[in-house]
């Protein structure tokens, strides 16, 4: 039986997104849409107003209702319950009709808001996906599409769990979907998350295996919107033109981009007070919308200065090779190995390329480097590539009768032990080695320079490689383990290419002693003296 038109038509719904980015993806129809940008810039309010936009064009059945059912997806059940349906109910409130309101939300799980405005029916089913686990809630499910909510915190196996799962309602016996597929908003994520990767804002890492790389070729119909940044770091030219610094003063200058979108909605000092009590790496990823590590502790290197900082660590552009000039190999093991290549260039430390593998042991690592030597360098002569490992490589394992040295020096590479004695924090330590360079100048220069190619170092010196933060019942407590992940391993061969280098010396005995690597290949006895004399006393 045919529904009985109402005695007036509801009022339009209006929605003014203030700017291109969110005009442009609230008005797309492509597969997969992701919209990246700072936190305040309007990206949920858009995304849930396009779910309404693809619900209004559903194709109306014999009873003169357009259905459909949607899924929303938070990573965390609180963050669903906090966050997520607050945002929805706030843009549809709950209530009749005739008195404003959308529809009522059921409370019981799965919570699910039951949409009826005018001539749509729609359901919005609201989901919590963290683990791959999770995946068995999406099965079963029948969606004319999907919203992810905060995307750099859900995995790539679930967004195509989801998607999998949408044009299956309505069925085509009672009409099909006009749109279906999926959506998705989130702030800057990790550089090594999936989304930078598949849309060639990442490069495909080194350890990826030919099954990664083609799980993370971009679909046809899947697009991304980058909004503008919020925030900008002051420089010369912006002060020129008049622009105020928010913070002036600190060390890292701020100030709002006039180009930011949704400000229209937001207080004038919303961004203001958010650079207040948080790390630079929360200001990029929430307020300039660039990548930035996760930080779960605390900076080993806190001096570093990522781009587009003032007298920033990372070069402007790729660092070039120079064969007439000694190549340094860093080099970390394990089954998680990583290798760092660098240069001095006129008392400057350059490093210009990184390895990184997973899974894979020195075996397969070591073919794996010389091979990357030769092409990443042409023209190298192998007697001026200088080695230098962490000094634990050098020890054989009960059930090895080899050691990663051994194979690497088997592979023509002659590995010398990092000197230091594996030495982390103290004079001469790994640690100490990097924060000397990170505050010294040459020639008003930075001492110390990243390739920007090189994302695993840039990324773990800017806050990826961590000591560990623990709660204990007096507050949290640093303590000196470093979080294992994967920054902490080429940050771990870079520390050894530097001591090996010289660099520990010079922190000991000043920048102005000559440089010269440490030969480490012979190695002292120092508890074989060799024989002594036999001592006897008398009995008195």
């Amino acid at each position: 039986m045919a529904r009985k038109a109402t005695t007036a038509p509801p009022e339009p719904i209006v929605f003014q997104p203030d700017g291109n980015i969110l005009s442009a993806f609230l008005m797309s129809d492509g597969d997969f849409d992701i919209i990246q940008g700072p936190i305040g810039s309007g990206k949920t309010d858009t995304a849930v107003m396009r779910l309404f936009r693809h619900a209004s064009q559903q194709p109306t059945q014999r009873d003169g209702v357009r259905r459909s059912r949607w899924a929303i997806v938070r990573s965390t059940f609180p963050e669903l319950k906090t966050t997520t349906i607050p945002s929805f109910t706030e843009r549809f409130p709950e209530g009749k009709e005739a008195a404003g309101g959308f529809g009522e939300m059921s409370w019981s799980p799965p919570f699910t808001y039951h949409m009826r405005h005018g001539d749509i029916e729609a359901e919005f089913i609201f989901l919590a996906l963290d683990k791959d686990d999770d995946v068995k809630k999406l099965r079963s499910l029948q969606l004319t599409g999907i919203y992810f909510n905060e995307l750099q915190y859900i995995n790539l196996l679930l967004v195509a769990e989801g998607l999998s799962r949408c044009g299956r309602y309505p069925s085509r016996q009672k009409g099909g979907c006009t749109w279906t597929g999926g959506i998705a908003d989130m702030n800057a994520p990790e550089s090594l998350h999936w989304a930078p990767i598949m849309f060639g804002k990442a490069p495909v890492p080194d350890h990826f295996t030919p099954d990664d790389v083609q799980k993370h070729k971009r679909p046809p119909g899947w697009n991304l919107f980058i909004q503008p940044p919020a925030l900008l770091v002051m420089d010369d030219e912006m002060r020129a033109h008049g622009m105020e610094a928010l913070n002036p003063g600190d060390e890292v200058e701020y100030c709002i981009n006039p180009g930011a979108e949704n400000l229209r909605w937001l207080r004038t000092d919303y961004y203001a007070k958010k650079i207040y009590g948080v790390s630079r790496q929360w200001i990029d990823a929430n307020c300039r919308n660039i990548a930035a590590s996760i930080m779960r502790g605390k900076a080993v290197h806190p001096l570093f200065r990522s781009e587009n900082e003032r007298n920033s660590h990372v070069a402007s552009a790729p660092l070039r090779f120079q064969p007439e000039l000694d190549l340094y190999v860093g080099l970390d093991f394990g089954l998680t190995p990583a290798a760092v290549f660098m240069q001095t260039v006129r008392g400057r430390v350059f490093v210009l390329a990184e390895l990184y593998a997973e899974d894979v042991g020195a075996v397969t690592f070591a073919p794996f480097v010389k091979a990357e030597i030769l092409r990443r360098f042409p023209g190298v002569d192998p007697a001026r590539v200088k080695f230098f490992g962490d000094p634990g490589g050098d020890i054989r394992g009960q059930a090895e009768e080899k050691t990663a040295f051994d194979i690497f020096r088997q592979n023509g590479m002659p590995v010398m032990r990092a000197p230091g004695a594996n030495r982390f924090i103290g004079p001469g330590g790994r640690r100490e080695v990097v924060d000397n360079l990170l505050t010294r100048q040459v020639d008003g220069y930075q001492a110390f320079l990243v390739s920007p190619d090189c994302r695993m170092i840039c990324q773990g010196l800017g806050g990826g490689y961590q000591f560990k933060v623990t709660n204990t019942s007096a507050g949290k407590f640093t303590s000196s383990d470093i979080v294992k992940n994967p920054y902490s391993h080429p940050c771990e061969a870079l520390g050894y290419g530097l001591l090996g280098m010289g660099e520990g010396g010079n922190l000991l005995f000043g920048a102005g002693r000559e440089r010269k690597p440490v030969e480490t290949k012979v190695q002292a006895r120092v508890f074989d003296r060799g024989p002594r004399k036999a001592v006897f006393r008398r009995r008195a």
